[in-house]
């Protein structure tokens, strides 16, 4: 089971996560014991499943429980977003014991790498729309893929990854966030 979220304001155009509903769909035709939970928050644009049965989407909130029940029913988190400012999605699944198929880029690259999941190769773009200006990644469908592929193929790394990707989340509290903050505010004088 993959998985994949966002909030899809102005068209998800950063979040990718129709990009990841049509990739799922062209790297897995016709297997039936794979499947894709989608979710998005409320106000987001419709996502289009294409009628595929294999693919559940979620439109709404979901308390914090129902919220890890969810992370924790899949198999790994498939992140197909240009560029993630933190990526809190990414390490809620990976402190959920889910690996990650995703481009070690951004925000992610402080806590995502090969040892806790799927590094998926990209390219820089320009990110030149209404929302966003500068460069961000790419990331390379067939790539991405691979790797899905990957996990379908060898769930017991998947379990092994997960592991992992708990253990480093672990490590990314609100607390260790503001002390690493407060160190930095004195190290300028702002503190």
């Amino acid at each position: 089971m993959f998985g994949t979220a966002g909030a899809l304001d102005h068209g998800g155009v950063r979040k990718n996560v129709q990009r990841v509903v049509d990739l799922f769909r062209t790297t897995f035709p016709t297997e039936p014991d794979v499947r894709l939970r989608v979710k998005i928050t409320p106000n987001s644009p419709p996502v289009n499943d294409h009628g595929d049965p294999r693919i559940d989407v979620i439109q709404g909130l979901l308390p914090h429980a129902d919220l890890a029940r969810w992370y924790r029913s899949l198999t790994a988190y498939v992140n197909g977003s240009f560029a993630e400012g933190f990526g809190l999605h990414l390490l809620e699944a990976m402190a959920c014991g889910k690996p990650l198929v995703s481009t070690a880029y951004g925000g992610s690259a402080g806590f995502f790498d090969a040892g806790v999941g799927y590094v998926v190769g990209h390219t820089l773009a320009d990110a030149a729309n209404d929302t966003y200006r500068g460069r961000w990644a790419d990331p390379d469908d067939g790539d991405m893929a691979a790797q899905m592929r990957r996990v379908y193929a060898d769930r017991d790394e998947a379990r092994r990854l997960g592991a992992a990707a708990a253990t480093r989340a672990a490590g990314f509290t609100w607390k260790a966030a503001g002390r690493a903050l407060r160190a930095v505010l004195r190290k300028y004088g702002l503190a």
